[in-house]
């Protein structure tokens, strides 16, 4: 029997619509039945996991593959990114809670850990990696950080590329009975950036504690986003004979990778927005690398969300000039909409349909005459052709379908986080409800008190600085940004100071105010401490002598 190979690259939730629009088509052309090696990555493992697990429903009728093709998109449509914003700050304290009681950190309350468990309560089940049919052979891929190389988990285990002592790479099996669907799909798809690595260690996938102590995966892109070096190590003299991928006739490529933005602004941004866009830019440059490598790979056929298809056989009769916008669609696991759905999936199947009937157009058992395939049961029962004015009509003065699909592909390339942070459906979202008044309303509250406290105050000083000549002095020297320069007095020069003398004077008032702004508690002359003196002295009637001697040791004086 003739066998097919099946490589889904990475690109979040969109790849795994795109996909699902490439499988239909395999399956309507009854390829699909051949496909015998799979190799998936991130978004791609998302589709993979779901297809080898409903194997037999996706080769059944073609009810049965809508039935089974919309479990996938209504969890694509379940916002599981945001889901997991919304609970992480909650978990996150729970893990605080269980380290400081000395249980340990929980891995279900990290952020991959939260991914896993809602592949496992919505999507896969419990169901081991074991318990999977044992083929078509699925390769779900993960980027181990412990060692810069390959990790694929697959029914028998776990290929985990080790580097020898001179740098060669080899792969080693390790039986890794524990590993369920769910965990392996989360390691592969745990993109960096938002997730953090996935830990696990050699418990949590039944594995030897000899075989490793504790791995560290993400993504599986950040090695190999298209998912073909897979098959060209499958096809290496080191897998060859356990695999036998030598043998396929072709390798259905479908790539949904990530189209790289320009941005137009000039401004570069901070620290944090530069290493992202640098990551950005280390990726689209390692996919380049990946994409001349294996370009001309060996009966490979490519179905590249790029491609562009004749508008009659696009998805809603979509120009070329419109199409282009399918590829710039956010790689993301938020929510996607039905149009982003119905598109992507179309499109998927458009190209695959495009390409087979161009390049292999002798080898297709069955020609397959539907133009397009939605899982959209709204879509299903309307035509994808755009509805045309009789030329008697004037012309309408609104956008049409096509173009009100243009422009919502526009919006779709840009994430959104805080606009649709909020979901009514979600009980945390109601959680985070007092928090954000609190958020919102504590700074005016805050801002309000303060402004009224010093109001009053200030009305308290200006009552005290009307009747008090220090305050008042006090106020208009901090007003000043330093120390006014004090005129040098006459100098009278005598053979020696006599005593104080203050005989016949009353002190009825002595202020003084010690300026330290520009002392440093040196004994620099230029930067002296100031002294501010305000002396009321009342003379007596019978006093003799009416001179008066002032003396100051400790600085600079000057009266006001």
């Amino acid at each position: 029997m003739t066998q097919f190979g099946l490589a889904l690259s990475g690109g979040g939730f969109r790849a795994s619509l795109y996909h699902l629009g490439v499988i239909r088509f395999l399956h309507d052309a009854n390829l699909l039945q051949n496909i015998s090696h799979i190799t998936a990555v991130s978004g791609g493992s998302v589709t993979a996991a779901h297809l080898i697990l409903n194997w037999d429903r996706y080769n059944g009728d073609p009810d049965s593959f809508d039935d089974a093709a919309r479990e996938l998109v209504q969890f694509v449509q379940k916002d599981v990114r945001n889901k997991i914003v919304r609970r992480f700050p909650l978990a996150s304290g729970l893990n605080i809670l269980r380290q400081s009681v000395r249980m340990g950190s929980k891995r279900s309350l990290t952020r991959a850990g939260m991914l896993e468990s809602d592949y496992r309560r919505h999507l896969y089940g419990d169901v081991g990696m074991l318990d999977l049919p044992a083929t078509p052979h699925v390769f779900l891929l993960s980027t181990n950080l412990n060692e810069g190389s390959l990790c694929a988990f697959h029914q028998g285990g776990m290929l985990m590329q080790r580097r020898r002592a001179n740098g060669d790479l080899h792969f080693e099996q390790i039986d890794a009975g524990l590993t369920t669907v769910a965990t392996a799909v989360a390691a592969s798809s745990a993109f960096p950036g938002f997730f953090p690595p996935m830990e696990l260690s050699a418990a949590n996938l039944g594995a030897r504690e000899s075989d490793f102590r504790k791995l560290s995966l993400t993504d599986g892109g950040i090695y190999d986003n298209i998912g073909l070096r897979m098959f060209h190590y499958l096809r290496g003299k080191e897998l060859r004979n356990q695999y036998h991928a030598d043998e396929l006739k072709r390798i259905f490529v479908s790539n949904a990778g990530a189209t790289f933005k320009i941005r137009s602004e000039g401004r570069a941004g901070g620290l944090v927005v530069t290493a992202l866009r640098s990551t950005d830019i280390l990726l689209d440059r390692v996919n380049q690398l990946e994409d001349e490598a294996f370009r001309g790979f060996e009966n490979a056929v490519f179905f590249p969300i790029t491609q562009t298809v004749e508008s009659e056989f696009a998805a809603l009769n979509l120009p070329r000039s419109i199409q282009k916008q399918i590829a710039f669609i956010r790689t993301d696991m938020d929510h996607f909409s039905d149009l982003e759905v119905d598109l992507l999936v179309r499109h998927g199947y458009a190209v695959a349909k495009s390409i087979c009937e161009e390049k292999l157009s002798d080898e297709l058992a069955t020609p397959v005459k539907q133009v397009t395939w939605s899982p959209l049961k709204q879509s299903r029962s309307t035509s994808p052709s755009l509805p045309k004015l009789p030329q008697s009509e004037p012309a309408s003065r609104t956008a049409s379908p096509m173009i009100q699909a243009g422009r919502e592909l526009r919006g779709s390339s840009s994430r959104s986080v805080f606009s649709t942070l909020f979901d009514g459906r979600d009980w945390s979202s109601y959680f985070w409800i007092p928090v954000l008044l609190v958020v919102l309303l504590a700074p005016p509250m805050v801002l309000y008190r303060t402004m009224k406290k010093s109001r009053t105050q200030s009305q308290v000083l200006q009552a005290i600085q009307s009747t008090s000549p220090v305050y008042n002095q006090i106020i208009r020297l901090l007003s000043l940004p330093g120390p006014p320069e004090i005129a040098t007095p006459p100098v009278e020069i005598v053979d020696q100071i006599q005593g104080l003398q203050t005989t016949g004077f009353d002190a009825i008032m002595d202020h003084r105010i010690i300026d330290l702004r520009k002392w440093d508690g040196t004994e620099q002359k230029d930067i002296a401490p100031y002294m501010y003196a305000r002396v009321k002295l009342l003379r007596q009637e019978d006093s003799v002598d009416g001179h008066l001697i002032l003396s100051s040791d400790v600085c600079a004086t000057a009266p006001w």
